[in-house]
């Protein structure tokens, strides 16, 4: 997988970044449906998939393979999406995947703590 291109776009937060990904044959993601990668349990949110022979497919559902030569239109976590695009299809890459899915929810639980008020702060103790 390679990572094309990524900026901050619209302001969005820093941590934050749209970034396109090309397929490669051994990567994790490929050939495998959207539901099964389970990509937005990691953070990352895939908005499109542009086919190599020019389709381009907005806002893919759960059912859409992940194929070889595909470009990912991606939403999320910088960090989160260059652990992806360099994750290969191994046992490895499918411990890589668990362990960011767990990042991924402590970075929820810290956003979500900062959002709280002094008062709930002292009730969740």
């Amino acid at each position: 997988m390679a990572l094309l291109d990524g900026d901050n776009a619209m302001g969005h937060l820093v941590m934050h970044r749209a970034a396109e990904l090309a397929i490669e044959s051994d990567d994790w993601v490929a050939n495998r449906p959207l539901s099964e990668a389970r990509l937005r349990d990691e953070g990352i949110v895939v908005l499109g998939i542009q086919r190599p022979g020019g389709n381009y497919l907005g806002a893919p559902d759960g059912g859409t393979r992940i194929l070889p030569g595909d470009t990912l239109i991606l939403y999320g976590r910088g960090g989160a999406i260059e652990e992806l695009d360099q994750r290969t299809s191994s046992v490895r890459g499918d411990r890589e995947h668990e362990e960011a899915v767990v990042e991924q929810r402590r970075v929820v639980e810290r956003e979500v703590a900062k959002e709280r008020t002094p008062a709930e702060r002292r009730d969740a103790r």
